[in-house]
């Protein structure tokens, strides 16, 4: 007979197969398994960690079954009581995992399916709400976890952690699985640093330091149990067979299954039977034994590989530190590299070679003294100041100026001489010189020898002349010597030859004379 399937495209057996699997367990003399191994034997498990800043992931492969967890953690206000943290737990489904299964089936703990659950097969969520079940009441009620220990600010800020377990292939014993890579993560899992400057503030979030800031911490757990789980087969003569770590073959030929979760101080932490054949006491004892060898032995193999993990996430935590310093490094080489080549170029700009500096100040020298020039020649505030290139011109012309010509007509110049001729023993008149002329004041005449022979009247009439003419003579001087002290030249001297003769007795002017001749 041909056995039609009935499982609507799920994975099932055939008759033929299904008669030869009950065969080889039911058999009373020995059991036979499939794939060889013996009933109490488990497949040969594999894990493999990964780590980064506030998250941690395992695979976890158990024979043909694979299973992925990952943890992360955030900080929100307490949502049930105000000192204690939050595990979430959640398990997906996948529509690779088993044949049959459509779209994404996640269940979760905190409330409601995920994306994709209307989508899934009774079948699909069946598996993930068992595997849920399962979880929390090992992780959860188990007591593995101590919530208290993830308050950051009472009332304020707690820790939620979310461990998501997703099944990317069904080959049998998910339930091991699931709890197995579940526990590594939260293992593996290291929780990062907070700080606030003012954490008990309200609206005052703290703030998650990295790793290679603060160095995280371990989850706050107890104990570490591991679920084992047995498939049951009911024989013909009323006895059952249990058999560990059961394969997709064996789970659908099986009537039956018991699953007991323990630590390695062999601590009962959860069980579940969800009948469907007989289970008498004498068996739930033999297969609570068999748990117990084969939770240990798991755990062993657990508290290893995280050893191992540890040892190469810390090897890779320093290798990275080491890359940032030495990156950190580089980059400040780099800006200060960069500021020196900037500064050594700007100095070079700024300060030219000496040859080149010297000609540099030559012609900016050079370009001062035409600019004073320029302004010098066009300042009409200091009248008209001759060039220094004509300094030379200037000194000839004054030094050749000829005499003042001297006033009065010839006349006075032959009585002049006539006085001088008859008189030889009198003194010579003085001549003033520039300075003297222009020290001394114009209204005190020069005092002579007085000649004689000239009458009264005479005498007068050339002292008024005399005064008139000194008066004349001091005034052009004076200009003169202006001029000269304007233009920087030397003053030339102007010498009176014959043209002024002073009467002695002068004094005896009347007063209203000596006044006009004092103007």
């Amino acid at each position: 007979m041909i056995a039609l399937r009935e499982d609507g495209g799920l994975k099932s057996l055939s008759g033929a197969e299904r008669n030869f699997l009950r065969a080889c367990v039911s058999s009373d003399e020995d059991v036979c398994r499939a794939d060889g191994r013996d009933p109490g034997e488990v497949r040969d498990v594999q894990l493999e960690f990964a780590r980064s800043h506030n998250r941690a992931s395992v695979f976890a492969k158990w024979g043909p079954t694979k299973i992925l967890a990952t943890v992360q953690g955030d900080l929100i206000p307490p949502p049930r009581n105000p000192g204690d943290g939050v595990l979430t737990l959640s398990v997906d489904a996948s529509p690779m995992a088993q044949q049959g299964f459509s779209g994404n089936c996640k269940v979760t703990n905190a409330g409601g399916g995920g994306g994709g659950a209307t989508m899934a097969t009774n079948e699909q969520r069946h598996l993930a709400t068992r595997v849920l079940r399962i979880l929390e009441r090992t992780i959860l009620l188990g007591g593995v976890m101590d919530t208290e220990a993830l308050c950051v600010v009472s009332d304020k800020w707690v820790w939620r952690l979310r461990a998501q377990i997703t099944v990317l292939n069904q080959g049998g014993n998910v339930l091991d699985a699931a709890v197995l890579a579940a526990m590594a993560a939260l293992r593996h899992y290291r929780l990062p640093g907070v700080s606030s400057d003012n954490a008990d503030g309200e609206n005052t979030q703290p703030v998650m330091r990295h790793a290679h800031d603060v160095e995280p911490t371990p989850l706050p757990l107890h104990h570490t149990p591991l679920s084992i789980s047995f498939a049951l087969v009911a024989r013909d003569n009323n006895t059952t067979v249990a058999l560990v770590d059961p394969t997709d073959r064996e789970e659908l030929i099986s009537n039956g299954a018991l699953t007991l979760a323990l630590n390695k101080h062999l601590e009962l932490c959860a069980m579940d039977f969800c009948g469907g054949c007989e289970l008498r006491p004498q068996q739930l004892m033999q297969c609570s034994r068999l748990a117990e060898r084969t939770g240990v032995e798991l755990c062993d193999m657990l508290e290893k590989a995280l050893t191992d993990a540890d040892s190469k996430s810390h090897e890779k935590h320093a290798t990275s530190l080491d890359e940032a310093q030495d990156a950190a490094a580089e980059e400040a080489h780099a800006l200060v590299t960069s500021v020196i080549s900037s500064s050594t170029t700007a100095l070079f700009d700024e300060q030219p070679l000496p040859q080149e500096a010297q000609e540099e100040e030559d012609n900016m020298e050079m370009t001062k003294e035409e600019e004073a020039y320029r302004l010098n020649a066009l300042d009409y505030s200091q009248m008209h100041v001759a060039a220094k290139v004509k300094e030379n011109e200037i000194a000839v012309k004054k030094t050749t100026k000829k005499a003042a010509p001297f006033f009065g007509g010839s006349l006075m110049a032959a009585m002049l001489k006539s006085a001088a001729t008859d008189s030889p023993s009198a003194s010579t008149t003085e001549t003033p010189s520039n300075n003297d002329v222009s020290t001394k004041s114009p209204n005190v005449p020069v005092k002579s020898a007085a000649p004689s022979g000239l009458s009264k009247e005479a005498q007068e009439e050339l002292t008024q002349y005399v005064t008139k003419v000194t008066s004349n003579q001091t005034k052009r001087t004076t200009r003169s010597k202006v001029e000269d002290s304007d233009s920087d030249e030397e003053g030339v001297t102007i010498t009176l030859e014959n043209d002024v003769a002073v009467v002695s007795g002068s004094n005896d002017l009347p007063p209203r004379k000596r006044k006009k001749a004092g103007r």
